[in-house]
């Protein structure tokens, strides 16, 4: 693959990172919300496991973006 080919494919990850940070950052009400459903109402198995459900998924799609930008980081710095 040529630089010029790895700059694309660099610029064309940030750009899906930006598209799937901007969707964290829509979760993120949602899961506040229902944090403070438990504390506000009676603990109920079905609220905790959503909460805890985001918070992996949340958790794990941070993750995968982070190493996403740092490989795509890597693209763009590329030379021969």
């Amino acid at each position: 693959m040529g630089i010029m080919a790895r700059k694309i494919f660099g610029y064309f990850l940030y750009a899906i990172c930006i598209l799937c940070s901007i969707a964290i950052f829509s979760a993120l009400p949602k899961l506040l919300l229902e944090i403070f459903k438990i504390y506000t109402t009676n603990f109920d198995a079905y609220q905790i496991g959503i909460v805890i459900g985001l918070s992996i998924g949340l958790t794990l799609i941070s993750t995968i973006i982070y190493f996403i930008w740092r490989f795509s980081k890597k693209l763009i710095k590329a030379q021969l």
